[in-house]
């Protein structure tokens, strides 16, 4: 059992990484997209930031 537990926790770390690359990317695209609104929006009524 002691033996066993290295291997699946490289595997589970490597899954996490690549979960937590993804999920950032994801949250990155969604912030800028939000962001462009936000300053599309400020700059379409009067430039009131």
């Amino acid at each position: 059992m002691g033996r066993h537990i290295p291997a699946p926790l490289g595997y589970n770390t490597g899954l996490t990484r690549l979960f937590q690359t993804i999920v950032t990317k994801k949250l990155q695209k969604s912030l800028v997209t939000r962001v462009t609104k936000l300053l599309a929006i400020s700059i379409k009524g009067g430039r009131a930031v």
